[in-house]
């Protein structure tokens, strides 16, 4: 066997916190966590090593919808909107759906030692994951598959002379022993998801007031709130790769950045409309502005969408603001 082979899969992008690597040395598992500036070494010995579990999860099919449901709508609005944007938009959905069907289902893959248990963010993947764990199952065995005893067999002259006994010290009772100190916290300051937070709720409100007042000034204000809001989650996905959230701050990130990310993607196709009636005059843009200002005052079910907005930015508030508490915890 090499002495060195680095295992399949890779954990890439933001969500999944830093990059992961495995290689396979000479009598462990090298675990590197690629950051920007440093690394981060762990090593997992063969002869410590006691279980490798997969299990499968719907993170697969959970994309394909993600993916599947812009792409129809995109293709159900391809024929009004511009064409350049749209087809631009419409490849990037239709790559993305295949890239996760040629990648195959998704997986947990957890490592357990006699010391930690570690998750392998690296093989998230069940085709790397099952190759890798053939891999590693033949160095365990080769590592594993001496006798308990083996190191005891040496011949009795070998034996180091056995040292006079040394009589023990009385016990101390528990109770006169004092408390341990407390370990040192490190600071975290989760800024960016702090205005995450801040951006949705006032989200929330603009949405609001575009509900009880429909006027294009809130319209306007909303939708500039969204594209700040998709740069600020960029800057949080960034961020939390170098600091030690919890995993509910983590999930509420990538969340809220899918769900803003959808929110422009409708937006961005609301302009290509908007875009490709200007073609044939600015009369026709106005009239779609008098009859949108008409039908949001009169009918009620038609600001329904502000509603339905803000309640979910509210929610998103509450879910972020819960996950950011349990920092503050002992």
């Amino acid at each position: 066997m090499p002495a060195d082979l680095r295992l399949p899969g890779r954990a890439h992008g933001l969500f999944f916190g830093f990059p992961e690597e495995l290689w396979l040395r000479q009598d462990h598992l090298l675990c590197v966590s690629l950051a920007l500036f440093f690394e981060n070494y762990q090593r997992l010995y063969y002869r410590d090593i006691e279980s490798l579990t997969i299990v499968r999860t719907p993170r697969f099919w959970a994309l394909n919808l993600l993916f599947a449901l812009p792409l129809l709508a995109g293709l159900a609005l391809l024929p009004l909107a511009s064409p350049a944007p749209s087809l631009v938009l419409f490849a990037l959905w239709l790559a993305l759906t295949l890239a996760n069907l040629l990648r195959g289902p998704t997986c947990k893959t957890v490592i357990r030692t006699r010391i930690t248990t570690r998750t392998l963010t690296s093989l998230r993947r069940l085709r790397n994951a099952e190759r890798a764990a053939a891999l590693l199952e033949a160095r365990v065995r080769e590592a594993q598959s001496g006798e308990p005893g083996a190191e005891t067999s040496a011949a009795p002259e070998s034996r180091p002379p056995t040292p006079p006994a040394v009589p023990a010290s009385p016990a101390v009772p528990a109770a006169a022993l004092p408390p341990p100190p407390p370990l040192p916290r490190s600071p975290v300051s989760p800024r960016w998801h702090q205005a995450l937070a801040a951006l949705m709720l006032l989200q929330g409100g603009v949405a609001t007031a575009a509900f009880l007042q429909p006027t294009w000034p809130f319209a306007a204000a909303l939708v500039a709130l969204i594209l700040i809001t998709v740069f600020a989650c960029v800057g949080a996905l960034i961020a939390q790769r170098r600091l030690p959230l919890p995993s509910g701050v983590r999930r509420a990130c990538v969340g809220l950045t899918i769900f803003q990310l959808l929110s422009a993607y409708l937006f961005v196709f609301a302009t290509s409309l908007l875009n490709s009636a200007s073609l044939e005059g600015d009369r026709i843009i106005a009239e779609l502005a008098a009859t949108y200002q008409r039908v949001l005052s009169t009918h009620v079910w038609a600001r329904t969408p502000y509603l339905l907005y803000a309640g979910i930015a509210f929610l998103t508030v509450l879910l972020l603001s819960r996950a950011l508490r349990s920092l503050q915890r002992p």
